[in-house]
C-alpha cells in the first residue's frame, strides 16, 4: 500500500464513495434488468473496456510516480480487464446510432494544452 500523508481522510472518501455508488447503482440496475443489449452495444462495451485498459496500463507505466510497484501495475489492470474485449483501429460508429451520438456529442477532439 502507498504510504498517505493522511490516510484516514482517505478511507473517509473511499467509504462514502461506496455508500453512495450503492444508492444510485441499484435503481439503475432494477431498472435495466430485463432489458436485453444489442450485439452493437455489447461490441461497443468490448471496446471502451480495451480502451480503457490500454489508457489505464500506458498512463500507468508512463507516470513516473503513478504507483507504489509500477513493474507489477500493468499487470494488475490487465488481469482486471472483464473477459472479453475489442481492439478495433480507427473505428468508426455507424451514422446514426447511439454511439455515433457519443463521437459526435461527447467525444470531441479537445486542445487541453490551450484550455
Amino acid at each position: 500500500m502507498c504510504p498517505s500523508s493522511d490516510s484516514s481522510a482517505a478511507s473517509q472518501l473511499l467509504r462514502a464513495v461506496g455508500d453512495a455508488f450503492l444508492g444510485a447503482y441499484v435503481p439503475i440496475v432494477e431498472r435495466r434488468r430485463d432489458q436485453r443489449v444489442s450485439a452493437s452495444a455489447s461490441a461497443s462495451s468490448r471496446r471502451c473496456a480495451a480502451a480503457a485498459t490500454w489508457s489505464s496500463t500506458w498512463c500507468t507505466t508512463a507516470a513516473r510516480c503513478s504507483a507504489c510497484s509500477r513493474a507489477a501495475a500493468p499487470n494488475r489492470i490487465l488481469m482486471s480487464m472483464p473477459p472479453r474485449v475489442r481492439w478495433a483501429y480507427d473505428f468508426k460508429p455507424d451514422p446514426g446510432s447511439a454511439e455515433a451520438r457519443l463521437f459526435s456529442d461527447f467525444l470531441k477532439p479537445r486542445d487541453w494544452c490551450e484550455e
